[in-house]
């Protein structure tokens, strides 16, 4: 059951080692936001709380959502929309699991007049994998290239760049753990 954080729910959360885990991150979260959030809980099997808070202004919408397990470690994801003023949409999903251990970067590019994608960019990158960031750009796009965070990170003189047939391109960029 999903209930909006208050009183009762911070003293429950004291009769368990995962429950004062994630009242430290409410009384965190709360202090970053001044106290003007909301924030919703949800508890799990396996001693698994979930926490998730959001933040809205004039064309963006934050969501950030915590997974805390008894040992106090937390599993992050990240998201938000961006609308722009020419009319395109930048929606970004940030993963991090185990935070230091590896993380899952994941943006896309809409056309809101048309509704198709024009670029998507992804970056991974961990322990023991490396780092690699793959961008796609779709052809007949009406944005310039790089649109999104993470293609303008690309270096195309090291990245290799894969050329479509329709008219679209894509870079992978690949480092590998030393």
């Amino acid at each position: 059951m999903i209930q909006k954080v208050n009183r009762l729910t911070i003293f429950k959360n004291y009769f368990t080692q995962t429950g004062r885990f994630a009242n430290e991150e409410i009384k965190n979260i709360r202090e970053m936001a001044n106290g003007c959030v909301d924030i919703y809980q949800k508890k799990l099997p396996k001693n698994i709380i979930v926490l998730q808070h959001g933040t809205k202004s004039r064309n963006t919408n934050k969501t950030r959502t915590l997974f805390i397990n008894s040992n106090g470690t937390q599993n992050i994801t990240e998201r938000e929309k961006t609308l722009s003023e020419k009319g395109f949409k930048l929606i970004s999903i940030l993963k991090k699991y185990l935070p230091g251990i590896s993380y899952h970067e994941r943006q896309v590019l809409i056309n809101t007049k048309t509704g198709k994608i024009e670029e998507k960019a992804n970056q991974y990158s961990g322990l023991g994998r490396g780092s690699n960031t793959t961008v796609i750009s779709y052809g007949n796009r009406e944005s310039e290239f790089p649109a999104t965070k993470l293609a303008g990170s690309i270096h195309p003189s090291i990245a290799h760049k894969i050329i479509f047939d329709k008219g679209g391109f894509g870079y992978n960029e690949m480092y590998i753990q030393l």
